[in-house]
């Protein structure tokens, strides 16, 4: 669910829109999110399965107003997420 402003993106829904109401992120319905963390003008969400999704604001091109899987070399290995007002970041643990 997101709810608030969506200026930027930040909401993940893909419309530039304000919602004032807990509302349904449907990009991400067939996802077990485990973690949400946020910054000034982007989400970042941890899944299950240790895939991370980011959208909203961000540095050079990877602004994006849907959810996009953080490209390599992180793909499923993450374990925590954390996030700022201007950054994003994920402790990764790999099996042996």
């Amino acid at each position: 669910m997101v709810w608030g402003r969506g200026g930027h993106g930040e909401l993940g829904d893909g419309i530039d829109r304000e919602y004032q109401f807990p509302t349904p992120l449907v990009s991400l319905d067939d996802k077990e999110i485990v973690n949400v963390v946020c910054g000034e003008g982007h989400t970042v969400v941890l899944t299950e399965d240790g895939r991370v999704y980011y959208w909203g604001r961000a540095q050079g091109n990877h602004s994006t107003d849907v959810p996009k899987p953080v490209p390599a070399p992180l793909t499923r290995d993450a374990i925590m997420i954390a996030a700022a007002s201007t950054y994003s970041a994920a402790i990764t643990c790999t099996s042996s």
